[in-house]
Formats: structure tokens, C-alpha cells, sequence
């Protein structure tokens, strides 16, 4: 007959498999500790080995015991996970007493009255590492390598520096070459300037080169403009905002390029115990943003007094100015309140909450 093996810990009597108490060995608890101390490193058993009920073997040990990380086989009637469970039991991370757990990922964040929401995601490894983009601060939309601007102003706040349909006015296009004679002919309305001949107001070069004459400045062929000139820039408030509609419709020709100038990057690589402590200063300050969050013009949850400054400088008509959105597509909402996001996510990985990881005793976790 098979032998069967328990142990007895605080006095509670737990079935497990003989082979249970080798090294990383696994075992099933008959109940489980009601507290995060109960874990932890040498913990006094008796361990019975037995025949039906003779007692073969019994010995006492020392054990270091861990929980299942995502198991819910806690004490609490309606279980969270055993991280949750035991963290919050023992006050692992600083905090953590402002939480409550839901099932739910997408309910991740949501605070009802003063309890802010974790869910399945909370304890997980979290890495990545963008680098996002302001699309709006002194942004400006260039002529492409065709020189010609594509593209009409449609915010009246934003500068129109090149008429679309035109190119850079009055630039050299055509030089003589190495015999010195000009042997091309101005057409349309370039203009002959000494021994060269420039784009005329349309700034589109329509001379043909002819003899050993030379493009100049990046020309190349007739009907073209001088190559990546600016032909939208932002006006007096700093943003350019004729790159795209509000919806995110982009407005801005293919032909054209919309040039950023401010990038910001957002990193993090966090697992368990520390993934949790970045995620709930992330919460906790969407909380305070959402209780601080008027007047809010474009809606993204984030109070006007914020938008336009350093060291985001956020669109004031624009609710998601560095297009987490599209960088980070495990959550379509974020186009509706990415600055809000934004500044949650960099407050989380830069001033996560305080972590006792002494106390963490999950399967895997700081003390494994």
C-alpha cells in the first residue's frame, strides 16, 4: 500500500505527498494562513509519514514556505489572488490598504468612492520602452523631396510659410557648369539672376537644364520646389494643430512630412511585487487627477492649468498629444484622455509606491 504523508504547522494537521518536502517541492494545505507573517522562512513542522494510519516516520523540520502567486485559495469568502490577498494582509506596499481587486482587467484603475481597483494585470512581469512623440509643440509640416507644399493650412492659429500648390520662392536652381555660360533658358516665371536661375513667386523651378549646367540645392528635375522646406509652422501658441482633425483624421499630404521636435520616453521593466507598487502611484494619481481635473477644455481628464507647459507640454486641443494611443494598443480609450495617461504612467515609474520586499513571500517573488 502507498504511503501517505502530513504535517502538522500551528497546529493544523495538512495532507500532502511524501516527496513534498524536497527542495521547491509543492504542497496542498488543507486551509491556508490567515496572514502574510505565517509565510516565510523557517517555519517549525512535524512531518508523519504514514501507512493507512501507522506512523512510519515522523520528524521535525524546518521549512521555508511560499504562496501560489494566482491561486485563490485564501481565507477571503470571495477571493482575490494570493498576492493580492497576502500583500495587502501584510501591508507588503505602502498604500495598498486604498485598494480593493476586481476580476475585470478593463476595470483596472476605476475608483469608486475612495477605492481605487486592481485587477489580474497587477502582479504580472510589465515591460516595454517607448518613445513617444509630441505631434502639436513646434511641430511643423515640411514639403516633402518634391518640394511642393500638399498641404492647406486648416487651424488659422498655424502659419502657412509656402502657399500649397507652391514651393520655396526665389532659390537658386540651375548653375552654370564647368565652362561658366548659363546655356539654359528661364521659363514660366524663373528668373535669371546674374549667371543663375531662380524659382520664380510659385517656387517651383520649370526651367529645363540644359548643357553642362547644374541643378543646385537639392534640385533635381523641372517642376519641382526646393526640397524639406517648412510650409506650415505652429502660430503665436506654440502648437500646430493642422496636422490632423480632432478625431485623429489625418490632414497632412502623404506627399508632405509632419515633423515633431519634442520626444519623451517611457520605460518600464518591473515584475511582480514592483509591478504592482508602479501600478497603484499610476492609479492613485489618475485619482488625483480626476478629482482636480477642471476647467478641462479638451476633455482628456486633465485640468487646462496642466496643458501648454513644461515638461510635457501637452495640445490644449488635443487629448492625446504624444499618440500613446497607437503605442500602446492594449487599450483603445487611451486616445480619449492619453495626456491624463501620460502623466499617471511617468508618475508611476518614477515615484512608485514604497515595497517591503522582505515580506514577499509569492512563488517567484523577492524572497524565493
Amino acid at each position: 500500500m502507498q504511503c501517505s504523508a502530513e504535517f502538522r504547522l500551528d497546529g493544523t494537521t495538512h495532507k500532502t505527498d511524501p516527496n513534498a518536502f524536497k527542495d521547491h517541492g509543492y504542497i496542498v494545505m488543507e486551509s491556508m494562513p490567515d496572514d502574510n507573517a505565517q509565510w516565510g522562512l523557517n517555519n517549525y513542522v512535524t512531518i508523519f509519514i504514514k501507512r493507512n494510519t501507522t506512523i512510519l516516520h515522523q520528524e521535525d523540520v524546518t521549512i521555508d514556505l511560499f504562496f501560489d502567486k494566482y491561486a485563490k485559495t485564501n481565507p477571503d469568502a470571495d477571493p482575490a489572488p494570493n498576492w493580492f490577498y497576502y500583500w495587502k494582509k501584510g501591508d507588503v506596499i505602502e498604500d495598498i490598504d486604498q485598494f480593493s481587486y476586481h476580476e475585470e482587467p478593463g476595470k483596472c484603475g476605476t475608483t469608486i468612492g475612495n477605492t481605487v481597483y486592481l485587477c489580474t494585470c497587477g502582479a504580472d512581469n510589465n515591460s516595454y520602452n517607448y518613445t513617444l512623440l509630441n505631434w502639436y509643440y513646434h511641430a511643423y509640416i515640411s514639403t516633402g523631396a518634391d518640394g511642393v507644399c500638399n498641404t492647406k493650412r486648416f487651424d488659422t492659429t498655424d502659419v502657412q510659410e509656402i502657399p500649397q500648390g507652391h514651393g520655396r520662392a526665389n532659390v537658386v536652381c540651375i548653375r552654370p557648369g564647368a565652362n561658366g555660360v548659363l546655356d539654359s533658358r528661364n521659363l514660366g516665371d524663373d528668373k535669371i539672376c546674374g549667371n543663375e536661375i531662380h524659382t520664380g513667386n510659385n517656387g517651383i523651378c520649370q526651367t529645363e537644364r540644359t548643357g553642362d549646367d547644374t541643378w543646385a540645392n537639392g534640385f533635381y528635375t523641372k517642376g519641382m520646389g526646393l526640397p524639406n522646406q517648412i510650409c506650415i509652422s505652429a502660430g503665436t501658441d506654440g502648437f500646430l494643430t493642422s496636422g490632423d482633425k480632432p478625431d485623429g483624421t489625418r490632414r497632412v499630404s502623404v506627399r508632405d512630412v509632419w515633423v515633431p521636435v519634442l520626444s519623451i520616453n517611457l520605460s518600464q521593466n518591473t515584475r511582480g511585487i514592483y509591478t504592482c507598487a508602479t501600478t497603484m502611484a499610476h492609479e492613485l494619481k489618475h485619482k488625483d487627477l480626476a478629482q482636480n481635473h477642471t476647467p478641462d477644455a479638451d476633455r482628456d481628464g486633465l485640468r487646462d492649468g496642466l496643458e501648454g507647459v513644461a515638461p510635457y507640454y501637452f495640445c490644449p486641443k488635443r487629448s492625446d498629444t504624444y499618440w500613446i494611443n497607437k503605442a500602446d494598443t492594449k487599450w483603445s480609450g487611451y486616445f480619449s484622455y492619453g495626456d491624463n495617461e501620460m502623466v499617471a504612467r511617468k508618475h508611476g515609474i518614477d515615484n512608485p509606491k514604497t515595497v517591503y520586499d522582505n515580506m514577499d513571500w509569492s512563488e517567484d517573488g523577492e524572497q524565493w
